[in-house]
Protein backbone atom coordinates (compact mmCIF):
# COMPACT_ATOMS: atom_id res chain seq x y z
CA UNK A 1 0.00 0.00 0.00
CA UNK A 2 1.47 3.02 -1.07
CA UNK A 3 1.89 5.39 1.69
CA UNK A 4 -0.44 8.05 0.35
CA UNK A 5 -3.13 5.28 0.50
CA UNK A 6 -2.39 4.65 4.06
CA UNK A 7 -2.66 8.05 5.68
CA UNK A 8 -5.79 8.20 3.95
CA UNK A 9 -7.11 5.26 4.88
CA UNK A 10 -5.90 6.24 8.53
CA UNK A 11 -7.50 9.86 8.57
CA UNK A 12 -10.94 7.95 7.20
CA UNK A 13 -10.83 5.59 9.77
CA UNK A 14 -10.22 8.70 12.66
CA UNK A 15 -12.80 10.57 11.14
CA UNK A 16 -15.60 7.18 11.60
CA UNK A 17 -14.12 6.42 14.38
CA UNK A 18 -14.54 10.27 15.72
CA UNK A 19 -18.10 9.93 14.38
CA UNK A 20 -19.07 6.90 15.97
CA UNK A 21 -17.55 8.23 19.48
CA UNK A 22 -19.37 10.99 19.43
CA UNK A 23 -22.92 9.00 18.04
CA UNK A 24 -22.78 7.46 20.82
CA UNK A 25 -21.84 9.82 23.22
CA UNK A 26 -25.04 11.69 22.20
CA UNK A 27 -26.97 9.06 23.12
CA UNK A 28 -25.50 7.21 26.26
CA UNK A 29 -25.52 10.55 27.98
CA UNK A 30 -29.73 10.48 28.30
CA UNK A 31 -29.41 6.77 29.35
CA UNK A 32 -27.61 7.68 31.96
CA UNK A 33 -29.94 10.56 33.37
CA UNK A 34 -32.73 8.27 32.98
CA UNK A 35 -30.49 5.32 35.00
CA UNK A 36 -30.13 8.07 38.03
CA UNK A 37 -26.54 9.73 37.15
CA UNK A 38 -26.97 13.53 38.12
CA UNK A 39 -26.89 15.54 34.65
CA UNK A 40 -23.94 16.95 35.11
CA UNK A 41 -21.79 14.04 35.84
CA UNK A 42 -23.24 12.10 32.52
CA UNK A 43 -21.41 12.59 30.46
CA UNK A 44 -18.51 10.77 32.44
CA UNK A 45 -20.75 7.09 31.15
CA UNK A 46 -19.96 7.92 27.79
CA UNK A 47 -16.52 8.34 28.40
CA UNK A 48 -15.90 5.31 30.23
CA UNK A 49 -17.94 2.78 28.30
CA UNK A 50 -16.51 3.98 24.56
CA UNK A 51 -12.74 4.75 26.03
CA UNK A 52 -13.12 1.54 27.33
CA UNK A 53 -13.65 0.00 23.99
CA UNK A 54 -10.74 2.03 23.02
CA UNK A 55 -8.27 0.86 25.31
CA UNK A 56 -8.98 -2.76 24.64
CA UNK A 57 -8.71 -2.33 20.79
CA UNK A 58 -5.05 -0.89 21.80
CA UNK A 59 -4.44 -3.71 23.94
CA UNK A 60 -5.26 -6.23 21.59
CA UNK A 61 -3.21 -4.85 19.20
CA UNK A 62 -0.40 -4.89 21.50
CA UNK A 63 -0.74 -8.11 22.05
CA UNK A 64 -1.18 -8.96 18.75
CA UNK A 65 2.27 -7.49 18.00
CA UNK A 66 3.56 -9.41 21.30
CA UNK A 67 2.30 -12.77 20.15
CA UNK A 68 0.73 -12.79 23.48
CA UNK A 69 -3.29 -13.84 24.01
CA UNK A 70 -5.48 -11.44 22.72
CA UNK A 71 -8.55 -13.47 24.88
CA UNK A 72 -8.82 -10.61 27.65
CA UNK A 73 -8.59 -7.89 25.03
CA UNK A 74 -11.39 -9.73 23.23
CA UNK A 75 -13.84 -9.82 26.25
CA UNK A 76 -13.05 -6.41 27.47
CA UNK A 77 -14.30 -5.00 23.71
CA UNK A 78 -17.25 -7.31 23.12
CA UNK A 79 -18.52 -6.74 26.65
CA UNK A 80 -18.01 -2.58 26.24
CA UNK A 81 -19.10 -2.88 22.74
CA UNK A 82 -22.71 -5.00 23.58
CA UNK A 83 -22.97 -2.38 26.25
CA UNK A 84 -22.72 0.39 23.86
CA UNK A 85 -24.74 -1.01 21.81
CA UNK A 86 -27.90 -2.16 24.10
CA UNK A 87 -27.91 1.52 26.19
CA UNK A 88 -28.23 3.09 22.45
CA UNK A 89 -31.19 0.64 21.63
CA UNK A 90 -32.72 1.45 24.58
CA UNK A 91 -32.74 5.02 24.00
CA UNK A 92 -33.71 4.87 20.42
CA UNK A 93 -36.77 2.66 21.79
CA UNK A 94 -37.03 4.60 24.70
CA UNK A 95 -37.73 0.76 26.23
CA UNK A 96 -36.91 0.25 30.28
CA UNK A 97 -33.22 0.38 31.54
CA UNK A 98 -34.28 -2.86 33.36
CA UNK A 99 -34.64 -5.48 30.44
CA UNK A 100 -31.66 -3.89 28.77
CA UNK A 101 -29.39 -4.70 31.30
CA UNK A 102 -30.82 -8.56 31.22
CA UNK A 103 -30.72 -8.59 27.56
CA UNK A 104 -27.04 -7.79 27.68
CA UNK A 105 -26.15 -9.82 30.74
CA UNK A 106 -27.79 -13.06 28.73
CA UNK A 107 -25.99 -12.11 25.62
CA UNK A 108 -22.89 -11.74 27.60
CA UNK A 109 -22.67 -15.40 28.98
CA UNK A 110 -23.44 -16.50 25.54
CA UNK A 111 -20.68 -14.57 23.77
CA UNK A 112 -18.08 -13.52 25.92
CA UNK A 113 -16.17 -17.10 26.43
CA UNK A 114 -12.29 -17.91 27.42
CA UNK A 115 -10.43 -19.78 24.51
CA UNK A 116 -6.75 -19.50 25.61
CA UNK A 117 -6.21 -22.23 23.20
CA UNK A 118 -7.22 -19.42 20.81
CA UNK A 119 -4.09 -16.68 20.15
CA UNK A 120 -4.46 -13.96 17.12
CA UNK A 121 -6.83 -14.08 14.39
CA UNK A 122 -3.38 -13.10 12.13
CA UNK A 123 -0.94 -15.20 13.74
CA UNK A 124 -1.45 -19.08 12.94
Amino acid sequence: MSPRIHHLNNGLLALVATGCFVLSFSKLMPFAVAAGTPPRLAWIVPVVLDGTIGIAILGHWQAVLADQDVTPFRALNISCAMLSVAFNVWHALNSSPASVAQSVAVAALGIVRDHPEERSPWRQ
